[in-house]
């Protein structure tokens, strides 16, 4: 089997506006990566921001990585991050009045044909293994709400309807900004899903779990989340994306 995955995006119940973003591409035939972007301040007829930062991390990793070293991937998904982050600030910068809160969430994984993956992560897109019947978020949400929770000043069980649940700590478009950047070593049968908020906040991780136990693919378990979130309100925008890892 090769690497393989499947995206699907949708505008959900409630906005007029998309605004997050998903893509995958493979590189040199030996590293997949897959990407999921929550952009913010975007208005019809404008630029989206998790469009822009996810084709700025593409095209610098089309023309720069040529290796499927694991630690070369991180190097230059540093790299990439930082001058992705840089032209969403620039965007800001120059007109604040049109872009001023032009900002976006970014969540990738890189993965080779050992199963060796890097993790970047900025937001509160999200990365999720399901191994074995269960599923473990691999990233940390970078919210004013996992602040009072890691401070104790919030329970885990008050922390998915907390009112600062969205409000991000970090984004692309600060003027500094420090990703989380990890590695990792997968096994065969692995589940990896990329989630924006707009899956997540309408589906619980026992409904998550339903729909991977239950589907015969990628693109029907993708299909299913985003059709169950709109089912029960489809409030934001949502994007997923999913990899079997069976090569």
């Amino acid at each position: 089997m090769a690497f393989n995955y499947y995206g699907f995006s949708d505008i959900g119940k409630q906005l007029s506006v998309m605004e997050d973003f998903f893509d995958g591409f493979i590189l040199n035939n030996n590293v997949l990566f897959i990407c999921v972007a929550d952009g913010l301040g975007a208005k019809k007829g404008t630029d989206v921001a998790s469009v822009i930062a996810i084709d700025e991390f593409k095209k610098y990793m089309e023309k720069n990585l040529q290796s499927d070293n694991i630690s070369e991937i991180e190097k230059h998904s540093k790299i990439a991050l930082y001058l992705a982050n840089r032209m969403i600030y620039n965007y800001r910068r120059i007109d604040e009045e049109k872009f001023g809160n032009f900002t976006t969430t970014f969540t990738a994984i890189a993965i080779n044909n050992r199963k060796e993956i890097v993790i970047m992560h900025v937001g509160n897109t999200r990365v999720y293994l399901f191994r074995g019947g269960n599923l473990v978020q691999m990233t940390k949400d970078d919210t004013e709400a996992m602040t009072l929770l890691e401070q104790r000043k919030i329970k885990e069980t008050d922390y998915s309807m907390h009112p600062d649940r969205n409000v991000l700590t970090k984004f692309l478009g600060m003027p500094d900004m420090d990703p989380f950047i990890t590695k990792g070593v997968l096994q065969q049968e692995d589940i990896i899903l990329l989630s924006t908020n707009g899956i997540y906040e309408m589906l619980d991780n026992e409904k998550i779990t339903q729909i991977l136990v239950n589907t015969e693919s990628s693109k029907q378990a993708c299909e299913w989340l985003i059709e169950g979130a709109n089912e029960v309100g489809g409030v934001d925008n949502s994007a997923v994306v999913i990899s079997y890892i069976n090569f």
